[in-house]
């Protein structure tokens, strides 16, 4: 197989496989970013930053580890299961990166919003902490 069309294929796969994976996930992300960021227009600038980090991480991935140059013509199918694990770790990667950032933001908002809550009970947490501590430490004292 000619070195251009392994190449070609390796960059073509990347392209597509993470099309696919934005098509996918571009309303739900959509949806989350605007709720985390408060304003569509910083939405879409994460949306934006997301969809780049699909395409270039795993397509420097695929320049980085090509064996375009290497291959008998042979032994495509080795090249072709090659050519799709190294598209796919750079997809796992992105989509790791991503959901990371996305959780932490969530579970920051989310601990926020209760902090809030419970601020506005007037419950003494502080307070609350202390006597659990003591009642444990009686607990063990009897045991």
């Amino acid at each position: 197989m000619n070195t251009l069309i392994i190449f070609g294929t390796e960059v073509g796969l990347s392209a597509l496989i993470s099309l696919c994976i934005i098509f996918y996930l571009g309303k739900l992300l959509r949806t989350i970013l605007v709720e985390l960021c408060g304003t569509a227009d910083r939405a879409g600038f994460w949306i934006g930053f997301t969809k780049l980090m699909f395409i270039f991480l795993p397509l420097m991935i695929v320049l980085l580890f090509s064996a375009s140059d290497n291959i008998a013509p042979e032994h495509i199918i080795p090249q072709i299961r090659n050519i799709l694990s190294r598209v796919l770790i750079g997809e796992l990667i992105t989509l790791c990166m991503v959901g990371y950032v996305i959780w932490k933001s969530i579970r920051t908002a989310t601990m926020s919003a209760w902090e809030k809550f419970i601020q506005s009970t007037g419950v003494d947490v502080e307070k609350i902490k202390r006597e659990y501590q003591a009642g444990k430490k009686t607990e063990e004292v009897k045991s």
